[in-house]
């Protein structure tokens, strides 16, 4: 194949041009007029160099913008292989839409390299070109994605399909994950489901496949794998997206039909596609539509019982009409009422609840009340038949199951409990703290049951506070209107249990303690001495399993297993511990004993809240004293695991003093964290500890050094110390989240190059948004960054308080500097929300 060949004395008329544009302004055109053969003795240079001069010579041709691209372009031809790779990545660094003219005359006679050719694929897809040519570079990207000779290449050339923006790429996505093989139709499809221009594609595609029949012109179906993708990755959230999507009964079929679809994969789609169908109007603020689509799906071939409880915390979560969480509570109860089985005693019971749920966010009448006992009752009894049947007996698993069902009992008396507060009785009544102990109780007996499965843990008083039907996420939401309300409620509970198991819930003043659990001669210590010999119990079975396994190791191989040798000095040494705690009993104050609970961060969460709200002394109190209790408390068993919830309060309280203008604190208690969590992480490292440990450890002391990094640029104005802080937390992390944050350093450096090359290859999602607006912001593109902060304001605060808290960060953030005086940012950060109408439009931008 011959290769196209530019005229020297075309290449130099090239470059003059080029010297006079804005591009090449930004780099350095003086010095190219200046020094006209610096160019070109810098590409001769190449061929033949060294790899480590060939890098150097790249950069420094690189450094030189528009004109160095064009002559790299123009000296490929004839270039040995190395000097090749070289020049087509200076044209992939430097070029703008003049080179790429060029390279889509040289891809007419692609070079045989692949790595050349990845290289002009990838200058195709810049982001900065914007329209330029764009027809044409899509039609070469999607030829090659076709007919590129390796794999890598037609990969190369799918992922800068990936990168543009346009609805001709969504077209030619479309095309090519319909028409390629596997498995680079996947990667088709996954772009595509990506893609701000595919949504109606990916909408029609999905429901062609579901079609009950089709003509013979009728366009062609995806492949299972292709639709997989399409519907788990992309249908429910452009059908969101959509006016009125869901609404429609053929918007609905592939829920249904792809729930039957002899494809597996298909079938784990179609229920993704309905959780992303729901989240996603949550998000826009039609949780509505939402609630009308599943109470349409009733009926129509899903697991209704699951749709009624879906709709019913729907409505509760979003602080829609209580008569919808009523009305589908009550149905599930009247369909599972005759008893039948134990699944029907579980599902009515948790009818039960979201009707009480229900009865208490409508205010309850005196006579309501009375009605949510009787439902509290009927909960009650319903748990307690499953509870008889000693499911643990049966199988590891029906030990989860057990121990589910002891949980859904503790929550009976929880919202006991809450039905008391709104009935008027203060925190500290006596009939609503022993419905706290009781429900303590049932959270023991639920790890005691649960062990067989679960193994050796430490519990906690967590899963009243994370389960999907208890208050703390059905009615404390930052969704409901009644946010003071609320927090106060949610407050009163957490004093009461702090009363009842004071260790396990740091973070919160209790009332006169009601008896310690070792005190506790009706129930709860005699449950925690069943755990600790329970556990021994499982220890020794454990160990037994392991050196049996051991033995036969030998047997076979005539050598040991270090492996497994670890594993039963681990386990003999676990054991010794337990014993070891048992036998000391009251000499330690029953530390042991103790240590069977873990404390909870649920003060963590509730600070969180706080401060989303705007309460910020009172998020910093709760934070100052859980570190408070955190200190007095004693272990035997766990102080690493301490000594993490400590960090980790420290970062809160670090959060808390920059909300409240107080960077100097911020910046002393943020350092006290990060200091404990390298001594842990050291600690850990040296005892060969799980690598995923490790891994959220670094984790954490990445978003202690970003909180410090954020601190010393926002609140102390340093942004050479904020910098220094940033790399640190980069080296150990580097997800799509740093990467923006990466890209907003290297923009405040002035290294706006460098910026853009880190957001071409970055996704955009909500978390994102505000960073992206600060980017934008300090490259100059203030379209871009109005746009982001919209959608950050729109998306990511549901509450006043939390939406008011980001608009005051919003107006001193230096990174947001050039966007003031604009009449578009003031109004932004006006009084009211913008409205969700523009997200489409916003979108569309993109």
């Amino acid at each position: 194949m011959t290769r196209l060949r530019i005229a020297r004395g075309a290449l130099a008329r090239i470059a003059l041009a080029c010297a006079a544009t804005s591009l090449a302004a930004a780099n350095s055109p003086g010095r190219i007029a200046q020094e006209p053969d610096a160019i070109a003795r810098l590409v001769r240079e190449l061929s033949g160099a060294s790899p480590a001069r060939s890098a150097e010579l790249a950069r420094e041709l690189a450094s030189l913008g528009e004109p160095a691209a064009i002559a790299a372009l123009e000296g490929l031809p004839g270039a040995d292989l190395p000097a090749r790779r070289a020049l087509a990545h200076v044209a992939r660094e430097a070029g703008g839409p003049p080179a790429v003219d060029l390279a889509l005359r040289v891809l007419a006679d692609p070079d045989p390299d692949r790595a050349v050719r990845s290289s002009l694929f990838a200058l195709l897809s810049k982001s900065e070109l914007g329209e330029h040519a764009l027809s044409a570079r899509v039609d070469v990207l999607a030829r090659a994605a076709f007919e590129d000779p390796e794999s890598e290449g037609r990969t190369a050339a799918l992922a800068g399909l990936a990168r543009m923006e346009g609805e001709a790429v969504a077209a030619a996505l479309e095309r090519l994950a319909l028409e390629l093989p596997a498995p680079e139709r996947r990667l088709a499809a996954r772009a595509l489901a990506s893609h701000a221009s595919g949504r109606e594609r990916v909408v029609e595609l999905v429901q062609r496949s579901f079609a009950s029949s089709s003509p013979p012109f009728a366009r062609r179906t995806p492949a299972e794998d292709v639709l997989a993708i399409l519907l788990g990755g992309a249908y429910g959230v452009a059908l969101a997206e959509l006016p009125a999507g869901g609404e429609a009964k053929l918007d609905r079929v592939p829920f249904v039909l792809g729930t039957r679809h002899p494809a597996p994969g298909v079938r784990d789609a179609a229920a993704r596609a309905l959780d992303g169908f729901v989240g996603r109007l949550r998000f826009l603020g039609q949780a509505e539509r939402a609630e009308r689509t599943l109470g349409a799906l009733l009926g129509e071939g899903l697991d209704d019982g699951e749709l009624l409880v879906r709709r019913a915390t729907l409505a509760l979560q979003e602080g829609l009409a209580p008569g919808i969480a009523l009305e589908s509570a009550r149905e599930l109860r009247r369909r599972t009422a005759l008893f039948t089985n134990i699944a029907e005693r579980r599902l009515y019971a948790v009818g039960a609840l979201l009707e009480v749920a229900a009865r208490i966010a409508s205010e309850p009448s005196a006579e309501a009340r009375t009605e949510v006992k009787g439902l509290l009752e009927d909960a009650r009894r319903a748990l307690e038949s499953v509870a008889r049947e000693r499911l643990e007996l049966r199988s590891d698993v029906q030990a989860l199951v057990a121990g589910e069902v002891l949980e859904s009992l503790a929550l009976v008396e929880i919202y006991g409990m809450l039905a008391l507060l709104v009935a008027g009785r203060s925190a500290d009544d006596p009939e609503l703290l022993e419905l706290a102990r009781t429900a303590h109780v049932r959270l023991l007996e639920q790890q005691l049951v649960a062990l067989p499965a679960t193994g050796p843990v430490g519990g906690n008083l967590d899963p009243l506070f994370t389960h999907p039907l208890g208050p703390f996420e059905l009615l404390f939401g930052a969704a409901r209107a009644s946010r003071a309300r609320a927090l106060e409620l949610e407050l009163a509970l957490y004093r009461a249990l702090a009363t009842v198991a004071p260790r396990e819930l740091p973070g919160f003043e209790a009332f006169q303690p009601l008896a310690d659990p070792l005190q506790d001669t009706e129930r709860r210590r005699e449950l925690l001495e069943r755990i600790q010999t329970r556990q021994i119990e499982f220890v020794t079975r454990e160990l037994q399993r392991a050196q049996k396994a051991q033995r036969e190791a030998e047997q076979r191989t005539g050598q040991s297993s270090d492996a497994l040798g670890l594993l039963a000095a681990r386990l003999l040494f676990q054991r010794q511990e337990l014993r070891d705690a048992q036998v000391r009993g009251p000499r330690d104050g029953y530390q042991g004993l103790k240590d069977l609970r873990s404390p909870s961060s649920a003060a963590l969460a509730f600070a969180a809240r706080l401060r989303e709200d705007g309460r910020f002394q009172p998020s910093r109190e709760v934070a100052e004293r859980m570190l408070d209790d955190l200190g007095r408390l004693e272990a035997t068993q766990r102080p690493r695991w301490i000594e993490v919830l400590t960090a980790r309060t420290e970062l809160t309280l670090g959060s808390a003093w920059m909300d409240e203008n107080e960077p100097r604190r911020a910046e002393e208690v943020l350092l006290q964290s990060l200091a404990r969590l390298e001594a842990v992480e050291r600690e850990m490292a040296e005892n060969e500890a799980d690598p995923s440990q490790l891994a959220l450890l670094r984790g954490m002391r990445s978003s202690a050094l970003v909180s410090l990094a954020v601190n010393a640029n926002v609140k102390l104005g340093d942004p050479a110390r904020a910098l220094g802080y940033f790399e640190r937390a980069y080296e150990l992390r580097q997800d799509d989240f740093m990467r923006v944050l990466l890209a907003c350093y290297r923009a405040r450096a002035g290294r706006a190059r460098d910026a853009r090359d880190v957001l071409r290859d970055t996704p955009v999602s909500p978390p994102n948004y505000y960073n992206l607006a600060c980017t934008h912001a300090l490259l100059g593109e203030r379209e871009l960054a109005l746009d982001f902060l919209r959608r950050d304001f729109l998306e990511n605060h549901a509450s006043d308080g939390s939406l008011e808290r980001q608009k005051e960060w919003a107006r001193a953030d230096p990174d947001l500097a050039a966007l003031r005086r604009d009449p578009a940012f003031e109004a932004l950060l006006g009084p009211e929300r913008p409205p969700r109408a523009e997200l489409r439009e916003g979108e569309r931008k993109r």
